[in-house]
């Protein structure tokens, strides 16, 4: 292949989209109106939500935050998925990444009384509040949210609903 000389514009192969920038909000807004449509004809949806790990230790990017280590560079990806207890994927319904600062490594004793907002563990209320948006969008529609142990907070099972529906909860041992 040859190189592309500084200053010009790479030659465009046939068939290729011109993708514009966008917001991510906006980017996202048919996907979310298509699954809330397939939420809403459905019976019952689960909306299963869990953090995983993006280790990029072994090539980390300049602006790269901590994992669990100071010695491990990545992200972490809270997704809530929506499917039909027949195992359906109907799609997903919120994604929140984030990661973490050196300094604030080993403190979890000192983080105990603070309140879940200020908490990594906030993800998980997210993800039960955005349940709670379907479960008023879908009066026909019993949404049940699943966590494993991690997302089974007193805040989440403590606090009043702004919905009259509220979602059932189902947490799985880990």
């Amino acid at each position: 292949m040859r190189p592309v000389p500084t200053g010009a514009t790479p030659p465009r192969p046939a068939g290729c989209l011109t993708i514009q920038r966008s917001s991510r909000k906006k980017f996202l807004a048919p996907h979310q109106a298509a699954t809330l449509q397939r939420i809403q004809a459905q019976p019952v949806v689960l909306v299963v939500q869990d953090t995983t790990e993006l280790d990029l230790t072994t090539h980390p990017p300049a602006d790269a935050g901590c994992l669990n280590r100071s010695n491990r560079f990545g992200l972490y990806d809270h997704t809530c998925l929506t499917l039909t207890p027949q195992r359906i994927c109907l799609g997903v319904v919120g994604q929140q990444q984030f990661d973490r600062a050196p300094e604030s490594l080993g403190k979890t004793r000192e983080r105990t009384h603070c309140l879940v907002e200020s908490k990594d563990s906030r993800r998980w209320l997210v993800g039960y509040r955005k349940a709670c948006e379907l479960a008023a969008a879908g009066p026909k529609t019993q949404i049940v949210s699943v966590a494993d142990s991690e997302g089974d907070l007193y805040d989440i099972l403590s606090r009043p609903s702004s919905t009259r529906r509220r979602p059932t909860i189902s947490t799985a041992p880990r």
